[in-house]
């Protein structure tokens, strides 16, 4: 089973920050998420939300602003060492290269300007240093993982859901993914066996504890994504 780092270490740093980052590459985490979203200037920046709100207490969206702005809003959550605000998407990267990191890169089309998040996350990741084959593109978008096939040429491709049953009539291009994300509220093993026989790995999000897999095989989990992925990783060899 993979553990994969959710929005860097959610738990451990304020979520999609340099600070996260660099927590899940110094304690030798290999595989960490984050979330690509577009500033008014069509910059990728590191943000789940479109609201800033709960993550900044500023008004407003991640839409409304430029990236030079969203930069000097600092992010929410726990204390931690190194850079909090909110990143650029290619800095991100650039910081994942320098840690040999795998980056699952989630696009978030918070407009449903598919075009405009899909060529915005492109554009930071040639920016960047980060080889594209250590790149996953996932998105809750078949239309923005269409595109993307397009233009991320060298990365693997991922396609996020809360069920299997959601995405059943998409999965016609199965084939052409890596793994499907799916929530691990309400997961059962049927499900693990269903997406197995379509020959994909499954990866749950969010895994916080081992009691989210109490009824699975974990044997049969190709991946987990955590906000707090040392600790897991410790729970599951004891």
């Amino acid at each position: 089973m993979i553990i994969i780092g959710h929005r860097g270490a959610a738990l451990r740093a304020p979520e999609n920050t340099l600070a996260g980052l660099h927590y899940a590459g110094r304690f030798g985490i290999k595989q960490i998420e984050c979330d690509i979203s577009v500033a008014a200037d069509d910059v990728a920046v590191v943000f789940h939300d479109e609201q800033l709100q709960r993550l900044t207490g500023q008004p407003g969206t991640v839409l409304s602003q430029t990236a030079s702005q969203l930069s000097q809003y600092v992010v929410a959550g726990p204390e931690s060492e190194g850079p909090t605000t909110i990143p650029l998407a290619s800095t991100y990267l650039d910081v994942a290269a320098d840690y040999n990191l795998f980056v699952h890169l989630e696009i978030k089309v918070h407009d449903r300007e598919v075009v405009r998040a899909v060529q915005a996350a492109h554009r930071a990741l040639v920016a960047s240093k980060l080889d594209p084959a250590q790149v996953r593109v996932s998105s809750f978008s078949w239309e923005a993982i269409t595109l993307a096939k397009r233009h991320f040429i060298g990365s693997s491709f991922a396609l996020a859901a809360r069920r299997l049953e959601d995405v059943r009539p998409l999965l016609s291009g199965v084939h052409e993914l890596a793994s499907l994300h799916l929530s691990v509220e309400g997961a059962s093993q049927a499900e693990i066996d269903q997406v197995h026989d379509l020959e994909l790995p499954v990866y749950y999000y969010t895994v916080n504890s081992v009691n989210a897999l109490i009824g699975l095989d974990r044997a049969t989990i190709d991946g987990v994504f955590s906000d707090d992925p040392l600790r897991l990783v410790g729970a599951l060899v004891q």
